[in-house]
């Protein structure tokens, strides 16, 4: 009854918070059905055999529960992505050089921990553009970068000819599979061997000399 209660609830609540509803989030009642079966085909007269198995299995569940909870609190996969000390960490060190912040992250977390980016007119388009950017939004703005998502090696050789110049670059990459497709940013840092100040869980960040970058090759352009 009561695992029938808890279905009918979580479902009802799923619905009205427009939330979808997938099976695989009944897996954490899958325990108790078993125990639950367990009780039903044991009928009334259950001697210190079936006791035991239900206190056996109970433990085991707890011990399941509890190793789980652990993974998910102290293995590094398993955190959120750290926008919030990615945006701290480059705002301070562009601030301390004189550099300029680059973003190749998502545009909307950026902002929202603030840092007011926006996006050079030469940027080839190879990457669909946010759509915050060039909106003006009312969160506080603590410094400006560069959105620099999916850049191709000519777009970096363009930013630093006609914006960067000579001011140090403080590259804040995370997810290279979503926001360097091309391997501008990888292929910059190891072509130079770029210094990285910072690794939050998610990213890398590195301060770059842009115009060592100018003369190298590789990636698309």
């Amino acid at each position: 009854m009561g695992l029938s209660t808890s279905f009918i609830l979580f479902y009802g609540l799923a619905t009205v918070a427009k939330f979808r509803f997938w099976g695989p989030h009944l897996a954490v009642l899958f325990p108790f059905f078993v125990l639950g079966a367990i009780q039903f085909s044991s009928g009334a007269d259950r001697g210190g055999r079936w006791r035991f198995v239900e206190r056996a299995l109970t433990v085991l569940i707890a011990i399941t529960w509890l190793l789980s909870d652990a993974r998910l609190l102290f293995l590094p996969q398993y955190h959120k992505d750290d926008y919030r000390d990615a945006a701290q960490v480059a705002l301070h060190e562009a601030g301390s050089l004189g550099g300029q912040i680059v973003w190749a992250a998502d545009a909307l977390a950026g902002r929202y921990y603030g840092v007011e980016l926006t996006e050079p007119a030469f940027v080839s388009g190879q990457n669909p553009r946010p759509a915050l950017l060039g909106q003006r939004v009312n969160w506080r703005v603590l410094g400006k970068g560069i959105f620099g998502a999916n850049w191709t090696k000519k777009d970096l050789d363009r930013y630093i000819e006609t914006t960067a110049q000579n001011a140090p670059i403080v590259l804040v990459l995370s997810k290279p599979d979503l926001y360097d497709r091309w391997n501008t940013w990888r292929g910059a840092v190891v072509a130079i061997g770029a210094r990285r100040i910072a690794s939050p869980n998610a990213f890398e960040i590195y301060v770059l000399n842009g115009q060592a970058v100018v003369g190298e090759s590789w990636g698309p352009r």
